[in-house]
């Protein structure tokens, strides 16, 4: 209401806790993302094949990373 003073705890705890219920709300009402390559953004590629950060789960397509083996486990650039 107008004329009405704001309270607003400004401690450091309070305000990473707000941080935090930002961050929350905001993944929560994203869209689906999952089926997006977690470098390049795009579904579909002429790259069918896909790799998982076997730390995270994201996934990638093979070719936006550099075609690492697949005979070992891959950590993606955020994991590693």
């Amino acid at each position: 209401m107008k004329g009405e003073a704001i309270n607003i705890k400004t401690t450091q705890k309070a305000v990473n806790k707000l941080r935090l219920d930002v961050a929350t709300a905001l993944l929560r009402e994203t869209d689906n993302l999952s089926n997006l390559c977690h470098y390049c953004g795009m579904e579909d590629k002429d790259e069918p094949l896909w790799i998982c950060c076997d730390i995270c789960g994201r996934w990638y397509h093979h070719e936006c990373v550099q075609r690492p083996t697949l005979e070992e486990d891959y950590w993606c650039l955020a994991c590693t």
